[in-house]
């Protein structure tokens, strides 16, 4: 971020990546993997961020009109995600979600660490 402001919509973003969505990625939720509770939570931080990407005005960027560490947050957590095939549905639903990644993913200063994208696209 270029001040105080932007540092703490930095660290909020990156809590909410780690917490809300990447949350499915833990240990714990594995083994609660049909959970609805857990699924319903899921569900509801992408609402968030995909209603919070439909209101920006600067794009699919995060907190100011270029990439930030938040928008790189939330894609590699996005990324982390692709192989579950319960994000399968998630396309449809959460288009903006999946074009903030894409439009983050390509930069040339990320390519080595996103590489190409593979997301799935249907369940197995």
């Amino acid at each position: 971020g270029r001040d105080a402001k932007q540092v703490a919509f930095v660290d909020q973003w990156v809590h909410f990546a780690e917490y809300e969505i990447g949350i499915y990625l833990s240990y714990m939720s594995r083994m609660l993997h049909h959970s609805d509770q857990l699924l319903e939570q899921e569900n509801r931080s992408l609402r968030f961020l995909e209603s919070f990407l439909a209101s920006r005005l600067s794009g699919l960027f995060l907190i100011h009109g270029e990439i930030s560490l938040a928008d790189i947050v939330v894609a590699t957590t996005i990324l982390a995600c692709r192989g579950h095939d319960a994000w399968c549905h998630c396309w449809c639903l959460y288009s903006l979600v999946f074009a903030h990644h894409a439009k983050v993913s390509p930069d040339t200063r990320l390519k080595e660490i996103f590489g190409e994208p593979g997301f799935v696209d249907e369940a197995v």
